[in-house]
C-alpha cells in the first residue's frame, strides 16, 4: 500500500503558498516609539551594510571570533564579586565549604556542555551545598554574591540533567525511582526553597543571580509559578528595586509573555523608563529588547517590534565595528532570537512568513536556525489565523527538510514538531472519513520522502488517531512499522494499547500487545512494571470509553482483572497498587467486590508470567498475603 502511494504522490518540500507572501499588510496600531519604520520588516531589521547571507561567520570583519569559555567568565565573576572571607568570621569553615561547592560552576562549560571532572563530582557538590546554604541562611551568614553563585549552580544542574537524560539509549520512565529522576526533583525543590527564602527576606541576590533564578523556572517549565514570583517580588518593598532591574526584566519579560498574563502598558512603561534613562552611548540590555519585541508582536504592534529589532542589531554591529572586532556569539544570539520571535509570535502571517523564508534561505547576516519552539508557535498561529491546513502542512514539511539538510534531526525534535503538526491535522480531520484516511496515509509517505519514518512520528499518529476509533487506521499504522523497518519500543506498545481503548478489538489483541510490552521490558532489564505500562493497559480495558458504551465492556473488565491478579505484584510501589485500586473503584464501585475476592478470579486461560528481570514487590506480597 505504501509503495503504491509513494509512486503516485506528488513530491513534497515545496514552498509555502505564494498567496501568503502576497497577503496585504494589515493596518498597524499607532506607533509606540519615536523610531521610523519601513513596510519591509526584514530590510528594516538589518543594518544596510550587513545585508549579506550568513554562512557561518560575520561579514565585514577579519579578526577571528574568540571562543566563548564559560569557565573563564565564572572565574572572573568569582574573583571580582565574591568578597574574601574575614579571618574572624564565625562562619569561616562553612563558607569555605560552600565556596568549594559553588566552584563547580566552573566545571560546566556552557559552550560545549562538557563537565570537567565528570558528573559525579558535580552532583556531589550540588547535594552538599544545600545543607550549607540552609545553615548559613539561618545564621545570616550568606551574602548576595555567594547566593547568586548558588542559584547559578542549581541552574547549571538543570542543564547537566538535560544533557544526561538526552544521552540515554533507551526510553526513560520518569515515574521510576532512578538517580537522575531524584536529581531533577531535588533541583526543583531546592530552587523553590531558595525562592521562598528570598521572598521571606532571609537573604538577598544580585540581579544576575535573580536572572538565573527566573531562567531556572523557565527551564523547569514553571512559567506561571515564575510569573507569580515576579509579581510578588516587585510588590515587596525591600525587593522591588531588584525585581525591576534592567537585567532582571530581560529575563522576566519572555516568560510573562509566554504565560499571556501580562499588562502591556506596564511593561511598556518600564521599558521606556529604562530606555529614556540611557545616555547616548548606552544601550538597553539586549535580552530586555528581545522581550519587548515579543510583547509588541503579541499585541500586534509589529512596526514597533521591527524598530526594536533594528535598534538591537544596529547597536551590536556598530559597537563591534568601532572596536574592529567581530560581534561575540552571545550578542549575535540576541539578534537571532529577535528574528525568530517574528516567526513564532507575529500573527500577521505575511510578516511571519517573510521571517520564516529568510531563515530557511539563510538570507540574514546573522545565523537563523529554525528553533523548534518558534516553529511550533508559527504552525499554531498559521492554523489559528488562516485555518489553511495545506499551508500548515507545507510549513511542517519544509521545516523537516531544513532540519534534514542541516543534519539536526533527532527523536526529541520528531516528537515535539510532529506532535504540534498532528494536533492540527486531527483538529482538521476530527472524525474518520475516507478523505481523512487517505490524507493520513499520504502524510506517512510524504514524511518518508523528507526523512525516514521514525518511531516518534508513528507513536503520535497512533495516539492521536484513537479519536477516530478505526481498526483500519490502527492496522495501517501497525503496517507502517514493518514496511519502513521501524523498531518498536515499549512506548509504541503503550500507544497501541491506549488506541485499543477507542477501537472495538478482541481481547486477544490487547493481551498480545500486553505480553509483547512485558517481554520488551524484560529483555531490556526493567525491574518492575512501570506506571506508564499499567496506565496503558487500563486505558485499553476498564478505563476505555467503550466500556461505558457497553461495547465488549464486560470482556475487557474480565481481562483486566485477570491481568491484575497475575501482574500487580510486580508494581514498583505498594502506593501504586493502592492508587490503582482506588481509581478502578471510582470507575465502577462494583469492582471493589472483585478486588475483595481476587482468589476467585480464574486466570487459567492466561499463561502465568515467566519473569526474571522484573521482580515481585515484597511489600505488595505482604499486603495481599494469600488473598491472590
Amino acid at each position: 500500500m505504501f509503495r503504491i502511494l509513494a509512486q503516485n504522490s506528488v513530491k513534497q518540500g515545496q514552498r509555502a503558498s505564494s498567496k501568503a507572501l502576497q497577503h496585504n499588510h494589515t493596518t498597524q496600531p499607532a506607533r509606540l516609539f519615536n523610531t521610523s519604520t519601513s513596510a519591509n520588516a526584514l530590510q528594516e531589521a538589518a543594518p544596510e551594510y550587513y545585508k549579506k547571507p550568513y554562512h557561518g561567520g560575520n561579514p565585514g570583519f577579519n579578526k577571528p571570533q574568540r571562543k566563548y569559555d564559560s569557565r573563564r567568565r565564572v572565574n572572573r565573576f568569582q574573583n571580582n564579586y565574591i568578597p574574601a572571607i574575614p579571618e574572624d568570621s564565625p562562619f569561616k569553615a562553612e563558607l569555605q565549604a560552600f565556596e568549594e561547592c559553588i566552584a563547580h560552576n566552573a566545571s560546566y562549560d556552557l559552550a560545549s556542555g562538557a563537565l570537567v571532572g565528570g558528573s559525579s563530582e558535580f552532583w556531589n557538590a550540588v547535594y552538599a551545598v544545600m545543607p550549607l546554604y540552609k545553615s548559613l541562611v539561618a545564621k545570616g551568614g550568606l551574602d548576595k554574591y555567594r547566593s547568586a553563585q548558588l542559584v547559578a549552580l542549581l541552574r547549571n544542574g538543570l542543564r547537566v540533567y538535560r544533557m544526561e537524560v538526552s544521552h540515554f539509549d533507551k526510553n526513560f520512565d520518569f515515574d521510576s525511582d532512578t538517580p537522575i529522576r531524584n536529581i531533577h526533583d531535588f533541583l526543583m525543590s531546592s530552587i523553590r526553597e531558595v525562592t521562598n527564602d528570598l521572598l521571606d527576606g532571609k537573604f538577598m541576590l544580585t540581579s544576575s543571580g535573580l536572572c538565573h533564578l527566573f531562567k531556572a523556572y523557565k527551564d523547569l517549565g514553571l512559567i506561571e509559578e515564575a510569573s507569580y514570583v515576579w509579581k510578588t517580588g516587585k510588590s515587596t518593598p525591600h525587593l522591588s528595586g531588584l525585581f525591576a532591574a534592567e537585567t532582571v526584566l530581560g529575563a522576566v519579560f519572555p516568560f510573562l509573555i509566554e504565560s499571556g498574563d501580562f499588562d502591556f502598558d506596564e511593561l511598556l512603561q518600564m521599558y521606556n523608563e529604562i530606555r529614556n534613562s540611557k545616555k547616548e552611548d548606552q544601550h538597553i540590555h539586549n535580552e530586555l529588547q528581545v522581550g519587548m519585541i515579543r510583547a509588541c508582536l503579541v499585541k500586534g504592534y509589529n512596526d514597533s517590534a521591527v524598530a526594536i529589532l533594528r535598534e538591537l542589531s544596529t547597536s551590536i554591529y556598530n559597537d563591534a565595528q568601532l572596536r574592529g572586532q567581530t560581534p561575540p556569539t552571545s550578542s549575535i544570539s540576541y539578534i537571532t532570537v529577535g528574528h525568530l520571535s517574528f516567526i513564532g509570535f507575529c500573527k500577521n502571517l505575511s510578516t511571519a512568513d517573510m521571517f520564516f523564508e529568510s531563515a530557511i534561505k539563510n538570507e540574514m547576516p546573522y545565523p537563523t536556525p529554525l528553533q523548534l519552539n518558534f516553529v511550533r508557535k508559527y504552525l499554531s498561529n498559521v492554523w489559528e489565523v488562516s485555518k489553511d491546513y495545506a499551508r500548515v502542512r507545507a510549513i511542517w514539511l519544509r521545516t523537516w527538510q531544513n532540519y534534514e539538510e542541516k543534519n539536526v534531526s533527532n527523536s526529541s525534535i520528531s516528537s515535539s514538531l510532529n506532535a504540534a503538526f498532528l494536533s492540527i491535522f486531527f483538529e482538521k480531520y476530527s472524525a474518520f472519513s475516507p478523505e481523512a484516511f487517505a490524507e493520513l496515509k499520504k502524510l506517512i509517505v510524504d514524511y518518508n520522502s523528507v526523512r525516514p519514518v521514525d518511531e516518534p512520528f508513528l507513536n503520535i499518529l497512533m495516539s492521536k488517531s484513537g479519536q477516530w476509533g478505526s481498526l483500519d487506521v490502527l492496522n495501517v499504522i501497525e503496517e507502517a512499522f514493518e514496511h519502513f523497518n521501524v523498531r518498536k519500543t515499549n512506548v509504541s506498545m503503550r500507544c497501541y494499547l491506549k488506541n485499543c481503548g477507542h477501537v472495538d478489538v478482541p481481547n486477544v489483541m490487547i493481551l498480545r500487545c500486553w505480553r509483547e510490552l512485558i517481554a520488551w521490558n524484560e529483555t531490556h532489564k526493567y525491574s518492575f512494571i512501570a506506571h506508564a505500562d499499567w496506565t496503558a493497559l487500563r486505558d485499553a480495558t476498564v478505563n476505555s470509553p467503550l466500556v461505558s458504551k457497553k461495547v465488549n465492556g464486560s470482556q475487557r473488565a474480565d481481562l483486566y482483572f485477570k491481568l491484575w491478579k497475575l501482574y500487580s505484584p510486580y508494581f514498583n510501589r505498594l502506593e501504586n497498587f493502592k492508587t490503582y485500586v482506588d481509581k478502578d473503584v471510582s470507575l465502577n464501585p462494583n469492582y471493589m467486590r472483585i478486588f475483595q475476592n481476587m482468589k476467585d478470579v480464574d486466570t487459567s486461560d492466561i499463561p502465568a508470567p515467566m519473569l526474571y528481570s522484573i521482580k515481585r514487590n515484597p511489600a505488595i506480597e505482604r499486603y495481599i498475603g494469600y488473598t491472590y
